[in-house]
């Protein structure tokens, strides 16, 4: 199926084609792992669900990309703020190769003020309405059981992650040292506000 429907398949049979063909194929296949517990690869036991989050173990690496080593080009990222981001990653859950989120989808309402609308959805509204049952759409999302599960996890962390990047790269637009200011104030006691910041 994934062969007729996915574009992502099917540009991955491509490139093998072209490998098969090549008499001096460059490609590479890295899966990282260190099998040195028992039971470390074992299928889980519990019906319980938990998130790694990128950064809670390693500090430098607060990213969930997924890296691509393109031919001549060197590696290359995908972000998850990528159109193609969950095509790739949840390939049986989007079996066309169909875009998921990205920064430029338009937001659309006829129930907000003028004054009060915006150019493009958030990425928290974007899987509020993913995650929706409606009638005369497909519910293979709805109806995939754990890799609906693994999917709500990845898109509340991405949610996460993105949140905080957003945070850490505009400190100066937020102005947080005003912040830590008011809070060494109020705690040395002084509670007039206005003589702060």
């Amino acid at each position: 199926m994934l062969d007729e429907t996915n574009e992502l398949v099917k540009t991955f049979r491509r490139i093998r084609q072209n490998l098969q063909l090549s008499s001096t194929p460059n490609f590479r296949l890295r899966i990282f792992g260190i099998k040195s517990r028992n039971r470390q690869y074992d299928l889980p036991t519990s019906s319980d669900i938990a998130a790694l989050i990128p950064g809670d173990f390693v500090p430098d690496r607060e990213d969930q990309d997924i890296i691509v080593d393109h031919q001549g080009e060197g590696l290359k990222r995908i972000t998850s703020l990528n159109p193609k981001f969950e095509a790739l990653h949840f390939p049986l859950l989007f079996p066309y190769g169909e875009d998921g989120f990205h920064p430029q989808i338009p937001y659309n309402s006829v129930f907000c003020p003028p004054s009060m609308r915006r150019k493009f959805i958030t990425q928290r509204e974007y899987y509020a309405y993913r995650l929706q049952y409606r009638r005369n759409e497909g519910h293979t999302l709805i109806q995939s059981g754990k890799a609906l599960q693994h999917y709500c996890v990845d898109a509340f962390s991405t949610i996460e992650l993105n949140r905080l990047a957003f945070l850490r790269t505009h400190q100066k637009d937020l102005r947080a040292e005003v912040y830590q200011g008011m809070e060494d104030a109020f705690a040395k006691g002084d509670l007039d506000g206005q003589k702060i910041g």
